[in-house]
């Protein structure tokens, strides 16, 4: 029993190291291929001496702030069929929270204080200032309430996507990943847990999100409620009605700078 278990051992230590190994290897060359890919719209700003990945469209007169979900794995390509569509009227921007995306990591806390502070610097460094259109999505929409709340005079209007909504409690921490997927994450576990399920749907990880692409040809190798078919990525399918009922919604309701 003691050759088997020590066997065993190995073969999961030797894994570990190739995943590790691979992982390690292919990301950079994944980042170089998301940048390749977003285009001339990326850019990256200073925040708390960590670059800060965004992306800026358009030119009007109201600036739209899209702010994705926890764990979203790259926010500018997820939110582009829906921002390329604002950016028609308004100037839109992409933030890729610390963790997320291009983005740096950070060791700060991620509370809803700090992740909205950290996205009012990137802002403030794009030569951009409020008020602000805040669509947040998922659990981004507790820290467009924080953000509302605590600073109301930049915030013109949140026009929530599938978000979150506000709670006392919610609004003071913000749910982290546990610190054993870190180590998981670190050494390519998540890399192969969603290969996997890319060509098995065996984990069911990563269905959802590319269930919710639907029949969109948008993904090419290039105080209204509407409720709308789809799963939680609702704008990836349905971004052209969602721009036009923001949009209807924007000119209704609120004032151009």
């Amino acid at each position: 029993m003691r050759w088997i278990f020590a066997g065993l051992a190995s073969v999961v230590v030797v894994a570990v190291a190739i995943s590790a190994a691979a992982h390690w290897w292919q990301t950079p060359r994944d980042k170089a291929a998301i940048e390749e890919a977003i285009g001339s719209d990326h850019r990256y700003v200073e925040v708390d001496g960590n670059r800060m990945s965004v992306a800026v469209q358009g030119s009007g007169p109201r600036t739209v702030v899209l702010m994705p979900g926890l764990g979203t794995p790259e926010p500018i390509l997820g939110f582009a069929p829906l921002a390329r569509r604002l950016a028609e009227q308004n100037t839109v921007v992409t933030v890729e929270p610390f963790g997320l995306g291009l983005s740096d990591g950070t060791d700060a806390p991620r509370t809803s204080e700090a992740i909205v502070d950290e996205t009012r610097i990137a802002l403030r460094e794009l030569g951009l200032s409020g008020p602000y259109v805040l669509m947040p999505h998922s659990i981004s929409g507790l820290y467009a309430m924080w953000w509302a709340t605590n600073h109301p005079d930049e915030v013109a209007a949140v026009v929530g996507l599938d978000d979150e909504r506000y709670t006392s409690d919610g609004a003071q921490d913000s749910p982290d990943w546990p610190r054993w997927m870190s180590g998981v994450n670190a050494v390519g576990g998540t890399r192969d847990l969603i290969a996997l399920d890319k060509s098995t749907d065996y984990l069911g990880l990563v269905a959802g999100y590319r269930e919710s692409l639907g029949e969109s040809a948008e993904y090419t190798p290039i105080q209204q409620v509407t409720i709308m078919d789809g799963d939680h990525y609702l704008f990836h399918a349905q971004a052209e009605a969602i721009a036009a009922i923001t949009q209807q919604f924007l000119d209704e309701h609120v004032q151009t700078q």
